[in-house]
């Protein structure tokens, strides 16, 4: 598993994606390194729903793209993991991309829809719906942050490369120094300005040293 490799499937649901069938613990796990799960085009995607924890990556330099975490196969209702939907304690690795196609949906999940652990460094997470459908018009939120950030040096979102975070508990929560939180829609649709809003704060820091914006 050292060498790079891709994966797509399901995880967690039925065959049609609409009824959990789900493991009682993680739908996929990488302790590898250099690994793509899901890709750029529909017929590359997982659908990882009703696990305990959707996605965990352990190991470092890894990319999550294009995939459905916590929802229908159809990406327009929940069908979430009990736990959060992305897990993430390696470092370097990827969650979205630089393009619309490689963007996770990641809603409905019961905790996070993406924690980085205090052991997470330099990771980029950019370009994701998280807390919505697959329209971009209903919330389906995740049941703590949208985006929980306890590690240091990563990154959420980018000029440009934005995630879109709306219907959560809280929007985005940052708990360690030398984060950066740029570029990123938060509680609303950018294009048409459909209002998807979180429960609490839209960003939440509690840790110095952040940039936002």
């Amino acid at each position: 598993l050292a060498d790079p490799c891709d994966s797509s499937g399901t995880g967690g649901t039925s065959a049609s994606g609409t009824v959990t069938v789900g493991n009682t613990g993680t739908g996929i796990t990488v302790r590898a390194t250099r690994v793509k799960i899901g890709g750029i085009s529909p017929s590359s995607a997982n659908l990882v729903s009703g696990n305990a924890r959707g996605i965990v990556v352990i190991g470092d330099d890894n990319t999550v793209a294009g995939n459905l975490v916590g929802t229908t196969a159809n990406g327009k209702g929940a069908l979430g993991n009990t736990q959060e939907g992305v897990y993430v304690s390696g470092d370097g690795n990827t969650i979205g991309g630089a393009t619309d196609a490689e963007r996770n949906l990641i809603a409905g999940n019961a905790f996070d829809g993406i924690f980085l652990a205090v052991t997470a460094t330099d990771n980029v997470v950019t370009r994701n719906l998280i807390g919505v459908n697959i329209l971009k018009t209903v919330v389906l939120g995740n049941g703590y942050a949208g985006i929980r950030v306890d590690g240091t040096g990563n990154t959420i979102g980018g000029p440009g490369n934005g995630n879109l975070v709306g219907g959560n508990f809280r929007g985005i929560y940052v708990n360690a120094s030398g984060n950066v939180v740029q570029g990123n829609a938060v509680g609303v649709e950018p294009t048409v300005g459909t209002k998807l809003p979180n429960e609490e704060e839209g960003i939440l820091v509690v840790a110095p040293d952040v940039t936002i914006g």
